[in-house]
């Protein structure tokens, strides 16, 4: 279902791995990342790592992240969504980071524990005026704050 990229970040022996990530593009106003699905999808595709790059105007645009991440051992996460408006992070079925509304450049964190292995993990965001920002970071046993 997802690519696998094999996107790696390594530090102190410890690696944080992006298998792959694909987007839906929205050209479509919003106010919340959970009315994403309310417009028709404008295009679709897929990247190497969370970033703005698929857009093609400013604002009012929606972006869905998903891929799969590989972690490399059993350990409290924290994972930071740091935008302009709203992205929301879930790892699997849980919401770990809820950034969404309007609001000017903002971070948000959460934490899950979470087993050694591959877990998939979707970002929804929207911009719906201003600068589009979006940055998501984790660390985690053995591993600094760092982008992904």
């Amino acid at each position: 279902m997802w690519p696998l990229l094999g996107i790696a970040v390594v530090v102190a022996g410890f690696a944080l791995r992006l298998n792959g990530l694909n987007y839906q593009y929205w050209e479509a106003s919003f106010d919340s990342a959970a009315r994403l699905d309310s417009k028709k999808v404008t295009a679709s595709g897929s990247v190497d790592q969370f970033n703005l790059s698929p857009k093609k105007r400013d604002p009012n645009i929606g972006l869905r992240f998903t891929g799969v991440i590989q972690l490399p051992a059993d350990g409290a996460y924290t994972f930071y969504t740091s935008s302009d408006d709203g992205p929301v992070l879930y790892l699997g079925p849980q919401k770990v980071a809820d950034n969404d509304g309007i609001h000017g450049t903002t971070e948000r964190k959460g934490t899950i524990t979470l087993k050694a292995g591959a877990h998939p993990i979707l970002v929804n965001y929207f911009n719906g005026g201003g600068e589009a920002v979006l940055k998501v970071s984790y660390e985690g046993p053995g591993l600094k704050k760092q982008e992904i």
